[in-house]
């Protein structure tokens, strides 16, 4: 069995060694052709395979014609005279890749290179917002399909009306039953500002970015009438001394002193209604109509001057105006405050 095995490794090794002998062989034989006959070596690599040729050409198209290399339009070959040692000669093959921008697709040949490349290749800029597919930094293959996405923002605004309300109120200018405009309503303006995306020239997505009223909307107004002919005659002979002077008249049925008090606005509505169902408010003051009938015109003023009411109307009355009392309306809390309770001299005009 020792003998076999021995026999064996001895044949290996007698292979070994004859096919290095042949391997040298060939070496001693290339370095004494490149020496003594003057051939040149080059190390060829073409379509990924590498090899070493000795031949007595120098020149890059015996080198190509002796491998047999077959080169298509736009395939590069990389040539570099042997020197001391060798010469080199690498083709790299062209292959194409298509890109697709503006509706238009051009079919490139590249040898290497990113997306950025070819991009550059065809002449397309890239705005700021325009998308690449695949990444720009892709290394580049055969039969790549590149496709450039324009995307753009556009801001625009749009105008929309904004609706208008209708008050009502009570007028002691109009009669009862009617209603009638006292100033027209006008719409308002709302402007709206959007985003809007824009992908190869169309909207796809709009996102707001600002909503602002540049014009209010004015309410509509309307008097709801509450006065009777008599009583809107009244208010208008009110108006009408209002507007003059506010000292005492010099025409008058009579004059009485009374024991004057003041309120002012209820934080319960229906509290802020004369008992002729008109508004509170100032020159419309609460008597007992048993003493001075309502709708009668008055004129008051304190008994010590310090304050004067001036020309008003008997509208109103109240659970704690009994006889010789009148309560005056005033706007302001602290008016009321000050006013107390003190007596007034009450002008009786009609």
């Amino acid at each position: 069995m020792r003998k076999e095995k021995l026999l064996e490794n001895i044949r290996i090794y007698s292979h070994s060694k004859a096919l290095f002998g042949a391997i040298f062989l060939i070496f001693v034989v290339g370095v004494f052709m490149y020496v003594i006959l003057g051939s040149n070596m080059f190390l060829v690599s073409v379509d990924g395979n590498d090899r070493a040729i000795i031949t007595v050409r120098r020149d890059m198209q015996g080198v190509i014609d002796i491998c047999g290399v077959e080169l298509a339009e736009d395939d590069v070959v990389e040539f570099t005279e042997p020197t001391d040692v060798a010469g080199t000669l690498t083709v790299r093959r062209a292959f194409y890749v298509s890109v697709t921008a503006d509706n238009f697709t051009e079919t490139i040949s590249v040898i290497d290179g990113t997306v950025r490349d070819a991009l550059e290749t065809c002449e397309i800029a890239l705005g700021e917002f325009d998308e690449v597919t695949p990444s720009r930094d892709t290394l580049l293959a055969g039969n790549m399909n590149i496709k450039v996405t324009r995307v753009t923002y556009e801001t625009r605004e749009v105008e929309e009306s904004i609706p208008y309300s209708t008050k009502e109120y009570y007028s002691i200018e109009y009669l009862k039953k009617t209603r009638t405009v006292t100033r027209p309503g006008e719409k308002g303006v709302r402007t709206t500002t959007y985003r809007d995306k824009y992908v190869d020239g169309e909207r796809v997505d709009s996102a707001i970015v600002s909503v602002k009223t540049t014009k209010k909307p004015v309410d509509e107004l309307v008097a709801v009438g509450t006065s009777t002919q008599q009583l809107l005659s009244k208010h208008r002979q009110l108006a009408q001394l209002q507007a003059g002077e506010k000292t005492p008249p010099t025409e008058y049925q009579k004059v009485m002193v009374m024991q004057g008090t003041a309120y002012t606005y209820s934080s319960i509505e229906k509290y802020n209604v004369t008992a002729l169902g008109m508004p509170v408010r100032e020159g419309a003051v609460a008597v007992d109509p048993k003493v001075i009938p309502y709708g009668t015109i008055l004129y008051v003023e304190s008994v010590d001057g310090r304050f004067n009411y001036g020309y008003c109307i008997a509208e109103d009355t109240g659970g704690g105006i009994k006889g010789n009392r009148i309560d005056l309306f005033y706007e302001s809390n602290t008016t009321v405050g000050r006013f107390g309770r003190r007596d007034v001299r009450v002008y009786i005009i009609g």
